[in-house]
């Protein structure tokens, strides 16, 4: 390449830093209405005029793009070179796609430096005087660092910022992902006048998926709650007592026995969750005489000592002498209140036939515990 040809390129590069621009292929997808085909990606479109002292340029020419940060004294390089082959250039007028990858563009300032030689293939490539400062379209200043996105949006489940990730495969994705060194990955707020709102909404449809994940501690200012979840409380025999010292029985862990006819009464305190609704009782059993039945007995007592309610109760049956169960669903004051009560199992196994096993008891909870 001659020095005149040298010349002549760096005088086009200050023209090209006046007169250069940048559009996303988002936007112009606009211009021609179609069905989305997939991924919009990370390319962008860059367009410029080069003029030879004036006049405008044509042919073909070779053209390298790097991407620096926005310090204006000592610029780093952050992704590049780009380089695109023999871009027709027709009265000065060019255009050329350009990638950076997907870690290019993080919401900091970025410069593009752009190398050229005309034509195309012929001798190294002028670095043209100045960068370009790329500025951003309109409405993704919404989404640098520190922006805010505000809107009314009402109705279902209608959101300021929707995200949608339809991948399928058999690695991890995310359809939004937040992190922080020392501060909050993802913080939502939502001003809840009536109905459903939420700052933070996360669905799946995969049942080994996550709507919402944190991975560290997470942190709720508030209420913590999810549609009602049915969960169990199991109490073996090794947990009841007599209820009176003398009896004669055998608690095996797994199984109680009554050893006379008089040691009837054994007790077992239930721990159930507070705000939980009990929805069933399972007794397991097993009765070996037709003459009497045993009885489970679920007790809420007032911690004052007042009041003692039967929540639920279920009895042996026959002299089938097998194993069995017996069940209540229908459940009295079935909400837990551990603020005022506590609750306890109590076992009538009135003769040495009747033995038990343990109980299930069943219950729905749309909070953590």
């Amino acid at each position: 390449m001659n020095k005149m040809y040298l010349s002549w390129m760096v005088v086009v590069g200050v023209v090209l830093l006046l007169v250069g621009s940048v559009t996303t292929v988002g936007q112009a997808q606009y211009l021609i209405p179609q069905n989305p085909q997939g991924d919009v990606g990370t390319a962008f479109t860059y367009q410029g005029r080069l003029l030879n002292n004036g006049s405008p340029v044509n042919g073909t020419c070779d053209f390298r793009f790097n991407l620096y940060d926005d310090n204006m004294l000592s610029p780093t390089q952050v992704a590049g070179p780009v380089d695109r082959s023999s871009v027709t250039v027709s009265d000065g007028y060019f255009s050329t796609s350009i990638d950076f990858g997907s870690g290019a563009f993080t919401g900091q300032g970025r410069q593009l430096e752009i190398l050229v030689r005309c034509p195309a293939g012929s001798g190294s490539y002028t670095t043209l005087s100045g960068m370009v400062w790329l500025a951003p379209a309109p409405y993704a200043l919404s989404l640098q660092p520190g922006a805010e996105i505000s809107s009314d949006t009402a109705g279902g489940l209608g959101a300021v910022l929707y995200v949608e990730d339809t991948y399928d495969g058999m690695f991890a994705s995310a359809a939004l992902k937040g992190q922080s060194t020392q501060g909050t990955g993802v913080y939502g707020a939502a001003t809840a006048n009536s109905g459903l709102n939420y700052g933070v909404y996360g669905e799946t449809s995969s049942s080994s998926g996550y709507g919402v994940y944190s991975h560290g501690n997470a942190h709720v200012e508030g209420d913590l709650t999810w549609r009602a979840k049915t969960s169990y409380i199991s109490v073996s025999a090794a947990a009841f007592r007599p209820m009176a010292d003398g009896y004669d029985y055998d608690n095996r862990g797994d199984q109680l026995w009554n050893l006379d006819n008089a040691s009837d009464g054994y007790v077992a305190s239930v721990q159930l969750p507070h705000g939980a609704t009990v929805t069933s009782m399972t007794f397991y059993w097993w009765d070996g005489t037709s003459t009497y039945d045993g009885h489970c007995t679920l007790y809420r007592t007032a911690m004052d000592g007042t009041n003692t309610v039967v929540m639920a109760e279920a009895w042996t049956s026959g002299d089938a002498a097998t194993n069995s169960s017996s069940q209540d669903d229908s459940i009295v004051y079935a909400t837990v209140d551990n603020s005022q009560y506590s609750y306890y199992l109590y076992w009538d196994l009135p003769v040495a036939g009747v033995g038990a096993y343990g109980v299930v008891i069943e219950y729905t909870i749309t909070e953590p515990y």
